[in-house]
């Protein structure tokens, strides 16, 4: 059975013939452990990629595959990841409470100040004018702006809120530190798998175990798979329009009896073309016979010949009432490699 067999674990990082980035594929750790547990489970020769290469990151011993280097390197970025993000929670929980301490030393300043000010009285000067003095003082006085505030001034609960305030700011520079330092620590693994996975398409391209969908100019007529919604089957559809500037498809469902039309992403669509090298045991979806809708399949037998129209598929759940799965000739531009996700 070759590498792109039904358990192929390199047909969902590309879709529609371009790569998908690393934030579309990793999207928790959890997903990179995954990935690497299919490539392991997957062959039964592990690959073994030149590490000796400068251009690598890192290097490793020439009896271990890169995939139990890679894996070991991953081995302590949960813990890494989780040990940042409890300190981050300590450190809210801490911020907290001194931001508490923050807001009372300011209701507290700010409840002194107005009693002072509610101790202050106007007086009718004998000149006419109005000032105030302190009540049960004798002085009367026009103060200046300064000298209320020196009045209500208290300079030690001035300190402590200045001292609660800078240890808040502290302690949010903190937070963003580490949550930097996490960031840092993922971004670094997932260019690490970038550089491997493009190292690991080249090698099966160079073996022809591995193509990828040449990228072509939509055009009115061609044939295409489309997903109405995220979540939808995909159904068989002809392209109406193509705007390479917003990457938006018209495209006209092929289901005779239907007359609609579909304005689509192009993250739901997939232009067909004929797929090369198909082999039995191959993981496909094809359209089921007398339906318009994609459903996954497996290679029984590839064409023979190049001018062969058709490929003998089994499609997953189609076995009748004795268990038996019977094959099935569908034709070859009605079929595509699974798409992403599925």
């Amino acid at each position: 059975m070759s590498v792109a067999a039904t358990h192929n674990p390199f047909r969902f990082p590309f879709h529609g013939g371009r790569r998908i980035g690393h934030h579309g594929l990793i999207r928790s750790v959890a997903d990179v452990y995954s990935l690497f547990w299919r490539f392991t489970g997957t062959f039964s020769n592990p690959l073994i990629l030149d590490y000796n290469n400068t251009d690598h990151p890192d290097s490793m011993s020439s009896d271990e595959t890169y995939l139990e280097a890679f894996i070991e390197t991953l081995s302590t970025l949960p813990h890494e990841v989780r040990r940042n993000m409890d300190l981050i929670k300590d450190l809210d929980k801490a911020s907290g409470v001194r931001g508490e301490t923050l807001r009372q030393l300011q209701q507290r300043y700010i409840h002194q100040a107005e009693d002072k000010m509610m101790q202050l009285e106007l007086v009718e000067r004998e000149d006419g004018t109005h000032g105030v003095r302190v009540i049960d003082g004798t002085e009367v006085i026009i103060p200046t702006t300064y000298e209320l505030v020196e009045y209500v001034q208290n300079a030690e609960l001035e300190r402590q809120i200045q001292q609660a305030q800078e240890d808040c700011l502290q302690k949010a520079d903190e937070k963003i530190a580490i949550a930097q330092q996490a960031l840092d620590r993922i971004d670094a693994v997932c260019q690490r798998l970038d550089h491997d996975l493009g190292a690991m398409e080249l090698l099966l391209q160079n073996t022809g175990d591995f193509q990828t969908q040449e990228t072509k100019t939509a055009k009115p007529n061609d044939l295409a798979a489309c997903q109405i919604t995220p979540e939808s089957e995909w159904i068989l559809a002809k392209v109406v329009t193509f705007d390479p500037q917003t990457g938006v498809y018209k495209l006209a469902d092929e289901d005779v009896e239907s007359n609609k039309l579909f304005t689509l992403p192009e993250s739901q669509v997939i232009i067909l073309y004929a797929i090369e090298k198909l082999r039995a045991g191959d993981s496909v979806y094809a359209v089921y016979p007398d339906t318009t809708s994609f459903y996954p399949a497996t290679v029984v037998q590839a064409p023979r010949k190049a001018s062969t129209p058709f490929v003998t598929v089994n499609f997953v759940d189609d076995s009748d009432e004795f268990g038996v799965t019977h094959d099935k000739f569908v034709p070859l531009k009605y079929t595509m490699p699974p798409p992403y996700g599925s």
